[in-house]
């Protein structure tokens, strides 16, 4: 990181809340960086300004000493870092500490009190959501509640949600005082053991039975061959071919083209003709083979049952549960015969 010190480098927020070294206490810092040097001590930097070692920095800026730097570890938290480097710094003492503590918690109680969210606030503080809800739950304990009266918070997005502290309170402080929270209320405690007890207790909601499924007969399909008659997929392909079966018209083209023979003499009419009606032939043959797949009633050999698993496999349907139109009438024929 050489070449650092030309650079004017900001503080950042974890560290503006500790107060600068000043007076005769400033002096002296100074006085020992110039004879020590400050090779010894690295300046920490995160998020590419000064997390630890600010006042060494300004000794160092202001003797025009060379510094060292080093970037806060990976996987180290940068709040806990800084607390354990400057909790017990000397030139800030236990009540200096407390104070600037409660400013902090005081700060984020009044922002919360606004309507921002536990992120907002934790950027704005330069510290965690879980240090602004310690905060927050400090705030608790001077018998004011740190949530906004409107019962939402503005995110980041500017966009409104439910608080992620949300307090119960018994009937009698929501009457008394709503946007109050007492203190060890028995009440409130009764309240929220209440609320703990319903959640667990409520059970999901059973999902909606499905709808009947029946076939061209009318009857109801067993679950093992649901899915042949609900999934439309083969009779989309087979309204999409007979669309396509509409649109060829051998005998219209032919006659049209015919008309036009005089002014195109290279017009093949017969082989047209031919071809034309062959098209429409084969599209036939193509509609009549898919369309014997589709199904038309459960199979009344074996009511739809899967066969396949037992190794009796169901000659009827093949063990699909299910048959077309034209194996319904064999079936039917054969039955007749039989009776």
């Amino acid at each position: 990181m050489k070449g650092i010190m030309n650079m004017m480098l900001e503080r950042h927020p974890l560290s503006c809340g500790y107060t600068d070294i000043s007076g005769a206490a400033w002096e002296d810092f100074k006085a020992n960086v110039k004879a020590r040097g400050a090779k010894a001590r690295k300046i920490t930097l995160y998020q590419g300004k000064i997390l630890d070692g600010w006042q060494l920095y300004r000794a160092c800026r202001d003797l025009g000493v060379e510094a060292s730097f080093a970037d806060l570890p990976d996987g180290e938290d940068p709040e806990a870092f800084v607390e354990t480097a400057n909790d017990f710094r000397r030139h800030e003492s236990a009540a200096m500490q407390a104070e600037r503590r409660q400013k902090r918690v005081a700060r984020v109680s009044a922002a919360r009190a606004t309507g921002q969210s536990t992120r907002t606030i934790a950027e704005a503080e330069g510290v965690s959501q879980p240090q602004v809800l310690r905060d927050l739950a400090q705030s608790g304990d001077t018998g004011v509640s740190p949530e906004p009266s409107s019962g939402q918070v503005v995110g980041k997005d500017k966009k409104k949600y439910k608080p992620y502290l949300t307090p119960i309170l018994c009937k009698r402080c929501q009457t008394v005082a709503p946007n109050v929270g007492v203190k060890d209320c028995k009440a409130c405690a009764d309240a929220r053991e209440q609320a703990a007890k319903a959640k667990k207790k409520r059970k999901p909601k059973k999902p909606a039975p499905r709808a009947d499924v029946k076939d061209q007969l009318g009857a109801v399909v067993p679950d093992s061959c649901r899915d042949a008659f609900a999934d439309p997929s083969l009779a989309e392909i087979v309204a999409e071919m007979e669309i396509a079966e509409g649109c060829l018209t051998p005998k219209t083209w032919t006659e049209r083209a015919g008309k036009l023979c005089a002014h195109y003499p290279f017009i093949l009419i017969e082989k047209l003709k031919e071809h034309a009606y062959e098209a429409l032939h084969q599209l036939q043959c193509a509609l009549s083979a898919i369309k014997a797949g589709l199904p038309h009633a459960v199979c009344p050999k074996c009511q739809g049952v899967d066969s396949t698993a037992n190794g009796k496999t169901c000659r009827t349907c093949r063990g699909c549960g299910h048959i077309p139109v034209h194996r319904w009438k064999e079936w039917q024929s054969d039955h007749a015969n039989a009776v």
